[in-house]
């Protein structure tokens, strides 16, 4: 979807809309902020003085998996928590991502999107018959392993009907 970066200050009516904030595309068309105000039809978004198109490859409370490869934790699954612009380049947007589950080694941090993949859930039957999920790119060798042992569904239903299928009762 499309986003914009407001440049200048938008003040129209009982609209205002602070310079830097940023406005997404909705399904019908239109553009909301991150504080939940819609832009009116009226003001025209191809104006480059007024809007800047970007690109925003995360939403907000979306899943991410965090590559933690220069960082010292092993990768982790967050939630993006807010989106931030750099001011001295709009095009670098960086995102606050929380952790998903509670570690105390993983705090709120600022990253920027090249250390960020879409966190995908799948589901697998573990060694104890039962069905299980996971994030896939946490552990990358397990990931590869139940991928070619197919061991790895889309779905909990997918994983158990698999399992009622092939396994003896």
């Amino acid at each position: 979807m499309k986003n914009l970066i407001i440049n200048k200050e938008i003040n129209v009516n009982d609209i205002n809309i602070k310079a830097g904030e940023i406005a997404e595309m909705q399904p019908d068309g239109s553009y909301k902020t991150k504080s939940g105000i819609t832009i009116p039809s009226y003001i025209d978004i191809d104006n480059k003085k007024n809007f800047t198109e970007v690109v925003v490859r995360f939403s907000i409370g979306e899943f991410v998996v965090v590559n933690t490869e220069v960082f010292t934790v092993p990768n982790y699954v967050g939630i993006v928590a807010d989106i931030v612009l750099d001011k001295n380049s709009p095009n670098n947007v960086q995102y606050f991502i929380e952790p998903y589950e509670k570690n105390k080694n993983v705090k709120r941090i600022k990253i920027p999107f090249t250390k960020l993949s879409k966190a995908e859930l799948y589901w697998f039957i573990n060694s104890k018959g039962k069905v299980n999920s996971r994030f896939k790119g946490l552990d990358p060798i397990a990931d590869n392993w139940l991928k070619v042992s197919n061991n790895c569904f889309k779905t909990r239903e997918e994983a158990r009907l698999h399992y009622a299928k092939t396994m003896p009762i």
